[in-house]
């Protein structure tokens, strides 16, 4: 079922009946998507971070100046992020990645999980901030490239 609704400068838009309405419901949404045990399934630390990044960041209609602002704001540490969520996500997939054989050992899981994440969100930033020519798929591309380098197991 699809209804339209008014936005504020009188143009129309359809929305779905099973699309998020309030924020409440998208977060609601993002975190059923993100859910442990159904990343735990993905066959590769590697999958499961892109299904993460797919759900919370590709696809997503943020320009470079919001990016940008809402990173200052928030800041690439993840002790000052005001949830959980990340790290209580990444860093279990990290220890199945340890046991599988595909994410190095010699480094606490809690430590590869922080740095999996401040590089991301630096990643973000430094695009969000910067006038490069790259769009933010290419930078979050070369970020992971050498965040998946850097964890691989030696």
């Amino acid at each position: 079922m699809t209804k339209v609704y008014k936005l504020a400068r009188g143009t129309a838009r359809k929305r779905s009946a099973s699309m998020p309405r309030t924020q409440a419901q998208r977060s609601e949404h993002t975190r059923a998507a993100l859910r442990l045990p159904d990343l735990i399934a993905y066959p590769t630390f590697h999958d499961a971070l892109n299904k993460i990044l797919d759900e919370v960041v590709r696809g997503k209609g943020w320009g470079r100046e919001v990016t940008g602002r809402a990173l200052l704001e928030m800041g690439t540490s993840a002790e000052r992020l005001p949830i959980e969520a990340p790290h209580k996500l990444i860093q279990p997939l990290i220890e199945l990645g340890q046991a599988r054989g595909e994410i190095r050992r010699d480094l606490p899981s809690d430590a590869l999980a922080h740095f999996v994440l401040r590089s991301i969100l630096g990643a973000l930033r430094d695009w969000g901030l910067g006038a490069d020519i790259l769009d933010r798929e290419t930078a979050l591309s070369y970020a992971l490239t050498l965040v998946f380098d850097a964890i691989s197991v030696r």
